[in-house]
């Protein structure tokens, strides 16, 4: 999977991209993203935010419980 330069990208232009994720414990997810709010993105099944947008218009992963991620293409 080709990475995305996702942290200056607004949420809108991430919606529907692949990704997959690292978990602070070593799991991966892979998934789709999907824009559940207007600065949020979760993985498709609803389970986790996996980005953010801060007022400062930058996206940050959710490092609670991610410590790496790679974003793809668009499905």
């Amino acid at each position: 999977m080709k990475s995305t330069e996702w942290q200056h990208m607004k949420p809108e232009h991430l919606d529907g991209r692949t990704f997959t994720a690292t978990t602070k414990h070593g799991a991966t997810l892979r998934g789709t993203l999907g824009m559940t709010a207007r600065t949020v993105l979760k993985d498709q099944d609803a389970l986790a935010v996996i980005l953010y947008m801060t007022p400062d218009g930058s996206m940050h992963l959710n490092e609670i419980v991610f410590a790496g991620i790679t974003i793809g293409g668009k499905r």
